[in-house]
């Protein structure tokens, strides 16, 4: 993990380290489930480096917004996408969620 935010830091050296922790973290519960069979696809560390990137030059953007942006494509398999959602959410990442809901966890 320590090395993979190493490398992450150079992509996104003004991006937080919660965040690349939270990305991290996420994407290696998706790769042990492509490693288990429970997913088909393996999402690898090309897609934490290019959302790393895209929040370096673009950091208003928000990380939600940025994440979205990448599983869009994955938004015709509803199972997928739920598998997705929880474990965006189990790491801090809200996708999949309103931005009413964001606002009243936020209080």
């Amino acid at each position: 993990m320590e090395s993979e935010m190493a490398m992450l830091r150079q992509y996104g050296p003004d991006v937080s380290d919660a965040t690349l922790k939270r990305l991290v973290s996420a994407f290696s519960d998706l790769r042990e489930m492509a490693d288990q069979g429970l997913i088909n696809y393996p999402y690898s560390t090309r897609e934490v480096v290019n959302m790393v990137r895209h929040l370096q030059f673009y950091p208003n953007e928000g990380l939600p917004t940025v994440v979205k942006n990448v599983f869009d494509f994955d938004s015709y398999n509803k199972e997928l996408q739920e598998t997705i959602v929880e474990t965006m959410q189990k790491h801090g990442i809200p996708v999949g969620t309103s931005q009413a809901s964001i606002t009243l966890a936020k209080e």
